[in-house]
């Protein structure tokens, strides 16, 4: 009975120290403007709304080269 407590409690324990890789969506935008240019083009204010859209529903937005100490845990 012993061995299979300390089987399980073994077990247990690896799998809550397993975590799943990180996921990061990335968003890419090409160019931003007062008016809509062509269809790469997004307007300033559309913009600054899908960013506070994204910082109210739990996203943490970062420039490209902060990714790197993101990844690695440093931020």
């Amino acid at each position: 009975m012993l061995r299979v407590f300390v089987f399980v409690s073994m077990l247990v324990g690896i799998l809550m120290a397993a975590q799943p890789p990180k996921k990061v969506p990335v968003l890419c935008y090409h160019r931003f403007g007062i008016e809509v240019a062509d269809s790469m083009t997004i307007k300033n204010s559309a913009f600054s709304e899908q960013i506070e859209w994204l910082k109210t529903h739990g996203y943490t937005v970062f420039q490209k080269r902060e990714e790197g100490a993101l990844c690695s845990g440093v931020r």
